[in-house]
């Protein structure tokens, strides 16, 4: 919450301070990093004579940094006290008072005369802040050159995955919103994008019909599978990995290992051993549960099926008589999944007995994408008309609607704590939003 962080963030300043004063002071695991943080007097007296106006100008503005940084947290405490919320204008100052500050203090680290240890101890301090107190990035991720055609949150939060058709995948820093990497070297325009269990990979859904499987760390290509005949529209990943379901814009989906790419089975019309009857046309939309026993797939001529994962039996239909369905997704109970189509609608569906709980009307044309909040009580999606819309699920009312975007949103994703989204759109941005209590 923004109170901890603020909590935290007085903690800190207050750390600081003593740390200006007694560099060898450190907490036993190391938690409090003030001997990182704070200059090291000794090694900077030590220096020539030549260097000693740059030692004492360092000084002075560490100790100035510390006083406003302590003055800021002070400010943002006294405020949570009374009972004030955090508005846009005191996010915004939070940047401006303690964040920037926060970068210029990286700064004089690293232009200090320091050895390669200390930097590297400043790199180390710096990632533990980003990840552990600062505020996350709320606002628009530009980089791309063309349509954002998909988003996914890393499991941990910390870090957001984009693709693209300009034929790259990016991963950025969800606090500071900087690009960690970008992946150039696709070989096609990309459509969707996800990542594994562990989000130490990521398998990637290409135009031309290619699935790419990636390692993160290394930037390197571990697997490419092509057995579609058309663009892959959706990819799911089995829960604890080592399948996964591609749907496409031809007749198929297909399920497949994830470690050679073998196929598993074909979700076709055909009624053969190991294919999955019940499509006439494309199967765009296919979702895993959170268990990963069950499969579920949309299809363009209105209808959606439920199947056994193990045995791939199909166990019920759902027929939506409002559109063709362009996406799908399983509440993370199991208990409701959702469709969306291409006139406007999102329906609510019971799992076990097929019938429709609600049905969620407010976007102007086709609505692209669609997912359940991680405790299952709301909803997100994006459309067309280029807005997001945030529904309860009991109630079946729209809670808020965002105007981010210029133009139709492709995608939408929860930040795994519920409490942030991103959106991913044809204006080639990717927008990520806080979400009010």
């Amino acid at each position: 919450t923004f109170q901890e962080h603020a909590t935290k963030w007085l903690s800190l300043s207050n750390q600081m301070r003593v740390s200006l004063r007694k560099s060898r002071h450190i907490d036993a695991r190391g938690r409090v990093l003030l001997k990182e943080f704070g200059p090291r007097h000794e090694k900077l007296v030590a220096l020539n004579k030549e260097k000693q106006a740059q030692v004492n100008r360092w000084r002075g503005e560490a100790a100035a940094l510390e006083k406003l940084l302590a003055t800021a947290m002070r400010t943002y405490v006294q405020a949570i006290q009374k009972g004030e919320r955090p508005t846009n204008r005191a996010m915004q100052i939070y940047r401006d008072e303690v964040l920037q500050p926060m970068l210029a203090w990286r700064s004089l680290m690293e232009t200090a005369d320091a050895d390669w240890k200390d930097r590297l101890l400043v790199e180390a301090t710096w990632e533990r802040l980003n990840q552990n107190i600062s505020l996350p990035f709320v606002g628009a991720l530009k980089g791309h050159t063309d349509a954002v055609t998909g988003v996914a949150w890393h499991p941990n939060g910390k870090q957001l995955l984009t693709s693209s058709y300009d034929k790259t995948v990016m991963l950025w820093d969800a606090y500071t919103g900087e690009r960690v990497r970008t992946f150039d070297k696709i070989e096609g325009e990309v459509r969707c994008v996800a990542f594994g269990p562990g989000g130490e990979e990521f398998i990637a859904g290409l135009t031309d019909g290619t699935a790419e499987r990636w390692s993160v760390q290394d930037a390197e290509r571990l697997l490419t599978v092509n057995r579609h005949k058309g663009a892959i529209l959706s990819i799911a990943i089995h829960p604890e990995g080592g399948e996964a379901l591609s749907g496409s814009d031809t007749e198929a989906a297909l399920l497949w290992e994830t470690s050679e790419g073998d196929l598993k089975s074909k979700l076709s019309g055909r009624s053969t051993l190991g294919f999955l009857a019940g499509y006439k046309e494309s199967m765009r939309a296919v979702a895993f549960s959170h268990d990963g026993k069950y499969l579920l797939t949309g299809n363009g001529d209105k209808t959606a099926f439920l199947w056994d994962a193990e045995t791939r039996k199909n166990l019920r239909k759902f027929k939506n008589d409002t559109g063709g369905i362009l996406c799908v997704a399983f509440r993370p109970d199991g208990k409701q999944l959702l469709t969306t189509t291409t006139k406007g609608t999102v329906t609510v569906w019971d799992s076990e007995s097929g019938e429709v709980v609600q049905t969620l009307e407010g976007h102007e044309g086709p609505v692209f994408s669609a997912v359940f909040s991680p405790d299952g009580s709301k909803i997100l999606s994006g459309g067309d008309d280029g807005t997001t819309r945030l529904w309860n699920v009991e109630e079946g009312k729209e809670l808020q609607k965002f105007n981010d975007h210029s133009k139709r949103i492709l995608s939408v994703a929860f930040h795994p704590s519920g409490k942030r989204f991103a959106s991913a759109s044809v204006d080639k941005t990717v927008h990520v939003r806080e979400l009010e209590n």
